[in-house]
């Protein structure tokens, strides 16, 4: 009795709706409702020997039904139960692990709200129902990739040990966590902000994938925290409104822009489409990635230059702008650019720059205006003199938008304003810096000039350590006939037991100390006293570090131009990730990154890791490290990766 009384009250079973009232209900209802049956034990599991292959997994089916649900539309949701998934009524991909759906790419648009199937969030699987009954077979589930609804949204599993469930971790079950950031917060930025515009250095924050779990509290690298807390770094805190004092990083403001461009940039990695721009790609397409195309060689006019050109001046003057819509804006215009970058003939019509991956109506209509009339009206009102002074102001190293719009705000019209401290203006050290030698580091480089100054450094590196790897990358590394400056990778083997940060590995008896400073320590030191290096602009706090940053400014004689150079060490079995990662272009990389996500990998400078488990809603969010697979050697990540293999000089999508 005592047990009897102490037993919790039964659940309440819902009452099951008459055959008359089943039928008129509308496809969400339906789901709703034999979700509510499911929950209370009132369906009937199928009996499989493999079990209910579909158990975990939160499914939106997405039909052609208008009005009530059809009895196949029933039958499908019945089925989807029965075999072990949760029926998400609407479509929320926060909470879905799938969508599974019938329908053409209007109608799904249509039924979800979305202007197109490539808005659905990367790590979404979108399939078609023939990948529900692939269950039944003896092998179980296919691959999502072999079931995509449609080619322009291919999510590829993460590779799972032979004998493991195919499934979803209970953290993406459950839709966003409570402790999830928003996108903004939690993401990380692989890849230059200021990709597209000026040539400036590759060398910037270390990537770093935020775990979920702590999207709030991860901080950067911290080969990336001692980097930026150097002396005279800008701030770009509301607390130094003019540029002075502090130690933030100075391209802090730029990185929400940043991740606003990659993540229109990134769906731009897509098959051309069909017509006019798939003919115009040629025939040397081979793959779904811009890593897969191997370029010809063969060098020529882009056909289409002057609509590149006024759609460049619209990126520049979004790259100005304040609000996260003018970064969704210079995201999409890049991603256009980079469409009408592959054609090999003139466009011609608004059908033709439609068909162009990345082009929507309203970029069709100021492609067309521009083809007609030599000029985007536009322009004209949004290319103000302000947009000069403030172009002019971010050529100063250390600042960007921010400060930028703050000094104009304040009065400022002049880089003699700056120079003068006029409306309260101050400068930190690095900015100082960038304003003296202003001239010197906005003008391009020759690459006769990089090549003697790498070879002015390379020697003493080498008299230093004779074991040390030392390389050049970034645009010069590509073949470029002019630099922005010069980006050098230093690293050492380790199989004598030390490294280039100068002690013996795992080792910290000082007495033991191979050299009394570090590598890169012992070469700034030498090359200031010999007259190549000349300035400091961002100097490592801790030189024990195996991953360190350093800038400053360099010249090839005591008559040359200031230049702007970056050092960077990474530990040695890293180095052809990091020479992939920082030799580029940024939208090869991008490439590369996002192949690599599709195929269930991870890739950044310090290599492939395999067995990546991600966030559904926000693929940059991991709920684990993974397993690194190749970091040594560029050619072993190609290889994995599965593209063809490209010298540096081919690598080249942006112009």
């Amino acid at each position: 009795m005592e047990r009897l009384r102490s037993a919790p009250p039964p659940v309440k079973r819902p009452a099951k709706k008459s055959k008359k009232a089943v039928a008129a209900m509308r496809p969400a209802e339906y789901a709703a409702y034999i979700g509510r049956l499911a929950a209370a034990g009132m369906v009937r599991r199928r009996p499989l020997g493999r079990g209910p292959f579909l158990a975990g997994f939160r499914i939106f089916y997405a039909d052609g039904d208008v009005g009530a649900a059809s009895p196949m539309t029933r039958d499908r949701m019945d089925y989807l139960v029965r075999y072990g998934a949760t029926l998400v009524p609407t479509y929320d991909p926060a909470h879905l692990t799938h969508v599974v759906t019938t329908l053409d790419r209007a109608q799904f648009a249509r039924k979800t709200g979305l202007e197109s199937p490539r808005d659905v969030p990367d790590a979404l699987p979108v399939l078609r129902w023939e990948w529900v009954k692939t269950g039944e077979r003896a092998g179980g589930l296919a691959r999502w990739h072999e079931h995509a609804a449609y080619n322009d949204h291919v999510v590829f599993e993460a590779v799972v040990p032979e004998g493991e469930r195919r499934t979803v971790p209970e953290a993406c079950r459950r839709g966003r966590s409570s402790s999830v950031q928003a996108k903004g917060k939690a993401a990380d930025v692989e890849g230059r902000p200021d990709a597209g515009d000026a040539e400036a250095s590759r060398i910037s924050e270390f990537t770093q994938d935020r775990l979920a779990g702590l999207a709030a509290e991860q901080k950067p690298h911290a080969s990336v925290q001692k980097a930026q807390r150097t002396r005279g770094e800008p701030s770009t805190s509301a607390a130094t409104p003019h540029g002075g004092g502090g130690a933030a990083d100075p391209l802090a403001e730029f990185y929400a822009a940043a991740r606003a461009e990659r993540e229109t940039e990134l769906r731009s990695d897509t098959p051309l489409r069909t017509g006019h721009a798939a003919a115009a790609a040629g025939s040397r397409q081979t793959g779904a990635f811009q890593c897969d195309i191997v370029p010809d060689g063969k060098v020529g006019t882009c056909p289409n230059q002057d609509v590149i050109d006024e759609l460049n001046k619209l990126v520049k003057v979004h790259r100005q702008g304040a609000t996260r819509e003018d970064g969704f804006k210079v995201g999409a215009y890049t991603r256009a650019i980079n469409g009408i970058r592959k054609l090999k003939t003139r466009i011609k019509s608004s059908e033709e720059a439609l068909a162009i991956a990345g082009v929507g109506s309203k970029t069709a209509q100021k492609i067309m205006e521009i083809i007609e009339t030599g000029h985007l009206r536009r322009l004209d009102h949004v290319l103000t003199k302000e947009i000069a002074i403030l172009e002019t102001f971010q050529g100063i190293y250390g600042v960007g938008p921010k400060v930028a719009r703050q000094w104009l705000a304040a009065g400022c019209r002049t880089l003699d304003d700056i120079r003068e401290g006029k409306h309260g203006v101050k400068l930190s050290t690095a900015q100082h810096t960038g304003l003296k030698y202003y001239d010197d580091i906005n003008a391009r480089m020759p690459r006769e000039e990089a090549q003697a100054i790498f070879e002015l450094i390379k020697p003493v590196a080498l008299s230093i350590d004779p074991k040390l790897f030392v390389d050049i990358m970034g645009s010069f590394r590509r073949g470029k006939a002019d630099c922005g400056d010069i980006d050098i990778l230093i690293t050492r083997p380790t199989d004598d037991g030390k490294s280039h940060i100068g002690r013996r590995l795992h080792c910290k008896d000082p007495r033991k100390l191979t050299t009394p400073l570090g590598v890169l320590r012992r070469l700034l030191k030498e090359l200031h006293e010999r007259g190549v290096i000349t300035e400091d602009l961002n100097v490592p706090e801790d030189w024990d570090d195996l991953e360190l940053v350093y800038r400053g400014l360099c010249r090839r004689d005591s008559k040359g131009l200031q230049r702007r150079i970056d050092f960077l060490t990474v530990p040695y079995k890293s180095r052809g990730a990091a020479l992939l990662y920082y030799t580029g272009d940024d939208i090869f990389n991008r490439s590369m990154r996002l192949k690599a996500n599709k195929m269930g990998y991870s890739l950044n400078q310090r290599g492939l890791y395999a067995n990546v488990i991600r966030n559904p809603s926000d693929r940059r969010q991991k709920f684990n490290e993974g397993v690194i697979i190749a970091s040594e050697t560029e050619r072993e990540i190609f290889e994995k990766l599965g593209v063809p293999w490209q010298e540096p000089h081919q690598r080249v999508r942006g112009g």
